[in-house]
């Protein structure tokens, strides 16, 4: 170890006593934060992601560059023969020259911590990614400066060893670009081979043993061979390689390559796991957990896959059975799984289709040529006397969703009803087709009509009171009362303000709801709220007859959910329409349990009075938006009180109802109620490619479960956008991002400088 240190500080030196290291780490600086700053407000995305897409690029270069002189040159003047004649092993050389420059590296990556500190200051940052990053990053740069040492040892010619580094990392970075054109039996190897193949899942925040093991063989064996090459007297060149004494070498090459196979080998069988990611998105859900572990009957899976599947399926075989091994794990001797090539045999491929397993058309290459060919990628379950599918497997994001989903319909003994709410000016639902499908997937889906006094149907398993016009009589409340106090279970979205876009004004609604939210324990406000984080329109400028691309505040896109709660778990952008907010302070008082799941940005404000200036190009001031967390949707848990438990129903004049209120319940059974200050964010015209249906969706869901089966959201990352900042904030930051890592380094260049000016000075005057 003494000597490696002794190797490892003499390089150091060598580095930042002249010029290469600052060079390097300036340029490296200037680059990376050149394509960072280009694509942080382009992307809007709170996230380094696309540093460490450039980062990987840069290294490929810089690597070689930092690395082709440590031995070439030492062999050329036969310096290296010397520090062999010291006691110092060829090995302790190579390794000592290896972490010099996996050092300099790392001291390189320091500085673009600043992006990350700009980052964190612009948006919520979920630092799993970033640590995940920066992991991958450190393995990557050592695997890259690894291979450049085994450059430097091939040729005493530094641009040889250049040549030879920089093929050599560009071969195994690009390998998996280029995957269609290689023959189908070895796509699965030639990516494992792959450095962005192991890199992207560590740059995602996963932590994977395998991926680790996968590095750390790169960097054992190419240092073993560069240790080889290095200490051969003979070698002159790359092209003398015949004249090394490889019977000496063998025993340790061939020991080594037979460790670092295993190694890999076993890997890929026995691994851990560490999701770094905020919301966990890459690992098993605690509701899917929860779905497994209720099994009471054998649950088969059979996965149809073809064999040899091209890119962009290539891949999803593993991912599916890596998936449903963490399943088995849940249910041993319950969940069971095999996988089928339909293509074996037309008895196979007619039981796939037969199971509801349809083939796709993938693109290979035959003899030269792209061809199109079928291929199974689906998943059928069958579980009781019940069978389901998943046709095909096209995103392995939001796999565990696909799954758990699929299990879930096959596991309900019955299908619930969920019904919405008529009769009150609501919309109709050929006006939520989105919404409508969506549910009709796991649920029977119908209209409610209490208007004609008749008792909620008990076939009802929730409902949906979505956006109504026109006031509730008291029947109506009466009826939807007593079915909550029942144990129903109702989603309110509600407005307390419409607008009128023609005269581009908004006014109060009275829905005469207010007094049964007071008694239950909430309220919805009649305010309007104005939020910086919002989407765009065109319109109209200064009554100017172009349009522009303007900032609306009215139609709030909200990325604060309450991740503890189920019912919005895995989301990651709604947008509301004149939303209104929620007042859940009553319900403590009340006896029940609220929880706010959806809030607004840190640059909201809510606007009051009776009529609202809703132009879009009127301009809006955000610097006042002073309020943060304004909440704009809450679910609500527990036993609630009847409205008319002290009082009676009074029909209105001329009403032909006859409501039987003899046998009134006064205080419901535990249930659950969400109320949402917005009834049109579900609408077709509103969705916008929002996760307006599967928030809605995922309310329905953790309404009608007692049990948590239904609320498995989609298991994908959610990247949180920037905040809405000035477009002088933007110069200003994109100044800053470039100025100060490269000053960091300079100002240490220079107080190097002057500390061995001090000391050289010194010394001088102590002769």
């Amino acid at each position: 170890m003494k000597n490696i240190g002794l190797i490892l500080t003499k390089e150091l030196r060598s580095y930042f006593d002249s010029p290469i290291a600052y060079i390097f780490i300036i340029i490296f600086l200037l680059l990376s934060g050149t394509y960072f700053i280009g694509n942080l407000f382009p992307q809007n995305e709170a996230s380094l992601r696309s540093l460490f897409e450039a980062i990987p690029i840069l290294l490929l270069f810089f690597a070689p560059a930092i690395t082709m002189r440590l031995i070439s040159e030492e062999k050329k003047s036969g310096t290296f023969e010397i520090l062999g004649t010291k006691s110092i092993r060829t090995g302790e050389i190579v390794l000592g020259k290896f972490l010099a420059a996996w050092i300099l590296v790392l001291i390189a990556l320091i500085p673009t911590l600043c992006y990350l500190v700009t980052v964190i200051m612009l948006g919520p940052v979920d630092l799993g990614p970033v640590v995940g990053g920066y992991c991958g990053v450190l393995v990557l740069g050592g695997a890259f400066v690894a291979i450049g040492i085994l450059g430097s040892a091939c040729s005493e010619n530094q641009i040889v060893a250049f040549i030879i580094s920089f093929a050599t990392g560009l071969i195994l970075f690009v390998v998996d670009r280029i995957l269609i054109y290689v023959p189908l039996g070895f796509v699965r190897f030639v990516e494992y081979l792959g450095i962005e193949h192991h890199f992207s899942s560590l740059a995602r925040g996963v932590l994977d043993s395998r991926d680790i093991v996968y590095f750390v063989s790169l960097i054992a064996l190419s240092l073993l061979i560069a240790t080889v090459l290095a200490g051969t007297e003979t070698l002159r060149s790359v092209w003398k390689l015949r004249e090394l004494s490889w019977k000496e070498q063998a025993l340790r090459i061939v020991l080594l390559l037979g460790i670092v196979f295993f190694a890999n080998i076993l890997s890929l069988g026995f691994f851990v796991r560490v999701d770094l990611t905020k919301n966990k998105a890459f690992t098993l859900t605690d509701q899917t957990k929860h779905l497994i572990a209720s099994l009471d009957d054998n649950l088969l899976v059979t996965a149809y896959f073809s064999p040899d599947l091209p890119p962009p399926y290539h891949n999803h075989r593993r991912a599916v059975q890596e998936l449903l091994d963490e399943y088995r794990a849940y249910a041993p001797g319950k969940f069971h799984y095999q996988f089928v090539n339909p293509l074996a045999s037309p008895e196979l491929e007619e039981q796939a289709r037969e199971e509801g397993i349809m083939p796709v058309q993938v693109k290979v290459i035959k003899k030269d040529k792209f061809q199109t060919q079928k291929a199974y990628v689906g998943v059928a379950f069958a579980y009781g006397d019940g069978t389901t599918d998943l046709p095909v497997v096209s995103s392995l994001e939001s796999l565990e969703y696909e799954i758990s989903s699929s299990l879930k319909r096959l596991m309900s003994r019955q299908e619930k009803t969920i019904g919405f709410l008529s009769g009150q000016g609501e919309p109709g639902l050929d006006q939520m087709n989105g919404f409508r499908s969506s549910l009709s997937k796991d649920y029977n889906v119908t209209t409610v009509d209490l208007s004609s006094g008749n008792a909620m149907p008990g076939t009802i398993d929730a409902l949906l009171v979505i956006a109504p016009q026109k006031r509730f009589s008291e029947a109506t409340k009466f009826l939807l009362d007593q079915y909550i106090m029942r144990g129903g279970r109702v989603i309110f979205c509600v407005n307390t303000v419409v607008p009128d876009e023609q005269a581009k004004k908004a006014h109060h609604i009275d829905l005469n709801l207010d007094d049964m939210f007071d008694i239950y324990g909430w309220t919805v406000n009649t305010d309007l709220i104005e939020d910086a984080r919002c989407a765009h329109l065109n319109a109209g400028e200064g009554g100017k007859s172009s349009m522009v691309d303007v900032m609306f505040p009215y139609y709030p896109v909200a990325t604060d959910f309450n991740l503890n709660n189920p019912a919005v778990r895995g989301l990651s952008s709604v947008a509301f329409t004149y939303v209104s907010s929620v007042d859940t302070r009553l319900a403590g008082i009340r006896g029940a349990n609220a929880e706010v799941v959806v809030s607004s940005s840190d640059k909201s404000r809510r606007m009051q009075g009776e009529i609202f200036n809703v132009d879009p190009a009127q301009g809006f001031a955000t610097e006042s938006f002073d309020e943060q967390g304004i909440p704009f949707a809450a679910t609500i848990e527990g036993k609630f009180k009847s409205l008319f438990a002290k009082r009676r129903v009074v029909l209105e004049e001329g009403s032909a109802l006859s409501v039987d209120t003899s046998n009134a319940l006064q205080l419901s059974s535990a249930t659950k109620i969400v109320v949402v200050g917005d009834g049109d964010f579900i609408l077709d015209r509103n969705l916008n490619g929002y996760d307006n249906i599967s928030f809605a969706t995922s309310l329905v869901g953790w309404l009608v479960d007692d049990n948590g089966l239904q609320a498995i959201p989609k298991r994908e990352i959610a990247v949180q956008q920037l905040n809405e900042v000035t477009d002088a904030t933007k110069s200003l930051v994109k100044y800053i991002n470039f100025a100060i890592p490269s000053g960091l380094v300079i100002v240490g260049g220079l107080f190097r400088m002057a500390a061995r000016t001090a000391r050289r000075r010194k010394h001088q005057s102590n002769l």
